[in-house]
């Protein structure tokens, strides 16, 4: 449930004193991102930081039925404009990987993965396709250093893997923040000892697409950052073992 979500029901994130709810929810609720979340020192656990570069690639084909593009409105055009647009943002991410020592490039559709697998020299491709010893070998061999460029889709490879040792990428940005966040999170771990650079391919018919998920990345960063202040002021919250009252064993006990 994000902000918008409680705000949409009339709730509010009060202060503890006016709100007891809240306090309340808030005294055993848990959010990190870091150890001073927790209330402890960072030290040793600071990461290199995350440099995200926009890339707007111009269309070699315009739309059909129009002189220059425009932004896609709806999800049928944003399938057609991908699909236009497929060699040019493709041709752009293979572009940017050549010089990278290891790297992922993310892709959202098969044809997308076919062409970056193409293009891009020493380039191994997992899809959904292949049994899944295949999927595992192809994905430890990229996390032991042995394939320079892996080419698969989020849905694929953005959950579950430490891939420290790499820290460039590129991606084709869709709705899916989620995706997003765990695709970026390959790279950006405890362990990286690198800046991290993620490259996101977009066209000019696509923007939409990409200022949604900008938008809710700063959602989730300003509910992330709420949900630790509100916690980390109920830490502060005495508790008391003080009873003023006899305890009344019932009768049905003596």
């Amino acid at each position: 449930m994000t902000t918008a979500d409680i705000e949409a029901r009339g709730w509010r994130f009060k202060g503890h004193a006016e709100d007891p709810f809240w306090r309340w929810v808030a005294s055993w609720a848990r959010a990190m991102r870091r150890p001073s979340d927790l209330g402890f020192s960072d030290e040793g656990f600071i990461r290199p930081p995350v440099v995200y570069r926009q890339h707007v690639v111009d269309a070699t084909r315009p739309p059909e039925d129009r002189l220059f593009d425009v932004v896609a409105a709806g999800l049928q055009e944003e399938r057609e404009e991908a699909r236009r647009t497929l060699p040019d943002r493709c041709e752009k991410a293979a572009d940017l990987l050549r010089d990278a020592d290891s790297a992922v490039a993310w892709c959202q559709l098969n044809p997308e993965g076919d062409l970056l697998t193409d293009l891009i020299d020493g380039a191994v491709q997992v899809t959904g396709s292949q049994s899944p010893d295949e999927q595992e070998e192809a994905l430890l061999a990229f996390s032991r250093g042995e394939i320079r460029v892996l080419v698969t889709k989020p849905a694929i490879g953005a959950w579950g893997m430490n891939w420290q040792h790499c820290h460039r990428t590129t991606y084709f940005p869709s709705h899916s923040y989620e995706q997003f966040y765990q695709s970026v999170r390959r790279f950006d771990r405890f362990g990286q000892e690198r800046e991290v650079t993620v490259d996101v391919v977009t066209t000019e018919g696509s923007r939409k697409a990409l200022a949604n998920l900008q938008r809710k990345a700063k959602a989730a960063d300003r509910m992330h950052d709420a949900l630790v202040a509100h916690m980390t002021d109920a830490q502060g919250v005495a508790s008391s073992e003080t009873y003023d009252q006899d305890v009344r064993v019932p009768v049905w006990m003596s």
